[in-house]
């Protein structure tokens, strides 16, 4: 359990740190209930293809699905 619990905090960790939402139409109760709507939907999508929870591929998802909903993503580096 630890061997995928670790990994996978630490990429949530950096997703975190790598791309900020803004949208000024929305709260951050929004935000909050979109990115743990994308989150959960992006590893359903990924499960269902048979494609490894990467960081990556994770994070690519998400910010598919947060543009979708109208957040725009801006990378921090």
């Amino acid at each position: 359990m630890k061997r995928i619990f670790i990994p996978l905090l630490m990429c949530l960790f950096l997703a975190g740190c790598g791309t900020v939402y803004t949208n000024p139409a929305k709260s951050e109760a929004d935000f909050n209930k979109d990115k743990s709507e994308c989150e959960m939907a992006a590893k359903k999508d990924l499960a269902a293809g048979g494609i490894p929870e990467t960081c990556n591929a994770i994070n690519e998802r998400m910010k598919r699905c947060m543009e979708k909903r109208g957040w725009k993503a801006t990378d921090r580096w």
